[in-house]
């Protein structure tokens, strides 16, 4: 319930902009790169697989940004019918944690090809990579209904997700899940930076070309993670935190509100960063592209972005 007065008016122009610009150039792009990489699934390879998961991910976040975008433009009245605020919230959120754990899931078989090859020619198998993207959205569909579950019966005055002040167990189930959305995934991918870098660095087989190519991947990918999750966790963590220490909660949700959302507001780029990241690294998405949109790749000069 919000029963803290909080001024829902200061982002009213900010977020809506924020969304419609991101709506407008990642629904194009997303469908760009999801055609390339239907294509490659045509060799049987597990990483296109990722991909594709990842960019639906992508895609399932896009098409709930018009009503979020209402939302905010109307200081947080949600005008639509309840079980509409279930369902794009719980979307939403479908696509925040599918959008990490795809993300991680790239950067493993990418280790697991260089670091163990015998064992990848296994961990490839389509079959496997399709089972294995099926119990991730099972788990994130089953986390995202939890967020809901806990935050359904508060959420009054026309809010959506949301809940003014927060409760204690909704503080420390948001604690609990922050710290395998970013420390924990942060912490693999530095991890299979560093394995991958020391690998390359005695490896005479692999061309220097090629290492630069890898070595570029994963740290986009780190990067990526570090400045689009970094800033929302470290700020869902203060307000949590701070819900759990301090006497006046209104006051300390008055202080985070601003910041809070516009941090999670900032988990939307993602959508324009994944597509163009992939199209780059691959030679055959690149290749597709030209095919489909000769108008828009013609002028640019094709490179050999193959990284296996």
């Amino acid at each position: 319930m919000n029963n803290c007065h909080i001024d829902f008016s200061s982002h009213r122009d900010l977020l809506p902009g924020l969304y419609g610009a991101i709506f407008c150039v990642a629904l194009p792009t997303n469908c760009l790169a999801l055609y390339g990489l239907y294509k490659l699934l045509k060799a049987g390879d597990s990483l296109p697989v990722y991909m594709i998961n990842l960019l639906v991910t992508d895609i399932l976040q896009i098409v709930t940004l018009p009503l979020w975008i209402d939302y905010y433009k109307n200081d947080h009245v949600w005008r639509f019918q309840e079980v509409t605020c279930a369902i794009f919230g719980v979307l939403l959120h479908i696509s925040l944690f599918g959008n990490v754990g795809f993300l991680s899931l790239i950067a493993v078989e990418r280790y697991i090809a260089i670091a163990h090859p015998l064992w990848y020619k296994y961990f490839r198998r389509l079959s496997n990579a399709c089972i294995l993207c099926l119990v991730l959205w099972v788990l994130f569909t089953g986390i995202s209904l939890v967020v809901w579950y806990f935050i359904r019966g508060n959420s009054k005055n026309h809010l959506c997700f949301e809940s003014y002040p927060a409760t204690n167990t909704f503080s420390i189930l948001c604690l609990s899940m922050a710290v395998f959305w970013f420390p924990l995934p942060l912490a693999l991918l530095i991890f299979i930076y560093i394995r991958i870098e020391k690998i390359l660095r005695g490896s005479q087989s692999v061309p220097d070309e090629n290492k630069k190519k890898i070595k570029f991947l994963l740290v986009t990918i780190v990067l990526i993670f570090i400045l689009v999750y970094g800033p929302f966790c470290t700020t869902a963590f203060i307000r949590y935190a701070g819900l759990l220490i301090v006497s006046d909660k209104c006051q300390h949700e008055s202080k985070m509100f601003f910041a809070y959302r516009c941090t999670f507001a900032l988990l939307s780029v993602t959508s324009l960063l994944d597509p163009v990241f992939y199209i780059l690294i691959s030679k055959d998405i690149h290749k597709e592209l030209q095919e489909l949109c000769p108008f828009i790749f013609r002028r640019l000069r094709p490179v050999d972005n193959s990284i296996e």
